[in-house]
């Protein structure tokens, strides 16, 4: 909210133009525009839940596994009582 509200104020109390704003908060023209056009106070970023097993050895193990031939292939044994 306080970026917005920084965007805001500089644009109409001070005059500057889109291209000046970005340059001076390190942002995206897009992002200055849709806070200047928008009626939005807050932006938000809702990000998808990882899987735990994203870029995990296990997966990659499990996916070389599968285009081995039976033969070569890898399998997981229980261990000893």
């Amino acid at each position: 909210m306080e970026t917005i509200c920084k965007i805001r104020y500089t644009c109409q109390r001070d005059g500057k133009p889109i291209r000046q704003i970005v340059c001076e908060f390190h942002l995206s023209r897009n992002t200055v525009k849709k806070a200047l056009r928008g009626d939005v106070t807050e932006f938000t970023c809702e990000r998808m839940a990882r899987s735990p097993f994203r870029n995990s050895g296990l997966m990659r193990t499990h996916y070389w596994n599968v285009l081995r031939p039976m033969s070569q292939r890898l399998f997981v044994s229980a261990g000893r009582p």
